[in-house]
């Protein structure tokens, strides 16, 4: 008998596994495609002007450090990627990485590795990240625990800015240099798809994910007014 039941128990687990395989490939997609940003958005400046810092002026000019445009799809359900810790390197009146894609419940740290103060904060949600003087050398964390878009910023030097974009699921996508994007194992269903560059969302629309959809093209010629989720 007992020979029986392991024999019966091999067979069954086989069928078992292709089951839970076969419902998972049917309900997950790809959606790809490639963002195209204009040229008078791509190489657009927030700010103009100058600050005058030490003996010397710190232009407001094209960051130096890449920073592609993010898709995100939002209105999908699917499980929150795990908290990590996220370091910022603030150095030449620039940030490491201007932008920052983060699950809920992360942290990013900031140093200061320039030779003069920041006061950073997140203006308009003072009650998350107040304005704080963070001197050279000094490292700050900022816990981030509501889904959304938050950009902190320098007070004396506005154009020093670090997008943090708070998700809850892990359906996102950094853009290659061609912007050329992907995002794999996306539930069948509605979803709205939004496009993140230039410190802003510069596009949103609504799109069907669903088996053997098409690559999506999207020419982004200026911003729009996209509320962040």
């Amino acid at each position: 008998m007992r020979i029986r039941f392991l024999s019966a128990l091999v067979v069954a687990a086989p069928a078992l596994v292709w089951s839970s395989f076969h419902v998972r490939s049917a309900l997950a997609e790809t959606v790809r495609g490639r963002v195209v940003l204009s040229d008078t958005l791509q190489n657009a400046r927030r700010f103009a002007g100058y600050w005058r810092v030490e003996n010397g002026s710190v232009p407001v000019s094209t960051p130096a450090n890449p920073d592609p445009p993010v898709v995100l799809l939002t209105g999908v359900k699917g499980e929150s990627p795990a908290a990590k810790t996220h370091s910022v390197d603030i150095q030449g009146f620039a940030a490491s990485k201007p932008t920052l894609t983060v699950s809920v419940g992360s942290v990013v740290e900031i140093r200061n590795s320039d030779r003069v103060p920041h006061d950073l904060s997140i203006p308009g949600h003072e009650n998350l990240m107040p304005l704080e003087r963070l001197a050279p050398g000094v490292l700050r964390r900022q816990k981030f625990v509501v889904p959304g878009a938050y950009e902190i910023r320098s007070a004396q030097y506005p154009h020093v800015t670090i997008a943090v974009l708070v998700v809850d699921n892990a359906f996102t996508s950094v853009c290659d240099a061609k912007g050329n994007f992907k995002i794999n194992d996306v539930p069948d269903g509605k979803a709205t798809l939004k496009v993140w560059a230039q410190g802003q969302f510069v596009h949103e629309q609504s799109v069907d994910v669903q088996s053997n959809m098409k690559a999506l093209q999207i020419d982004v010629a200026s911003a729009t007014s996209a509320d962040s989720e």
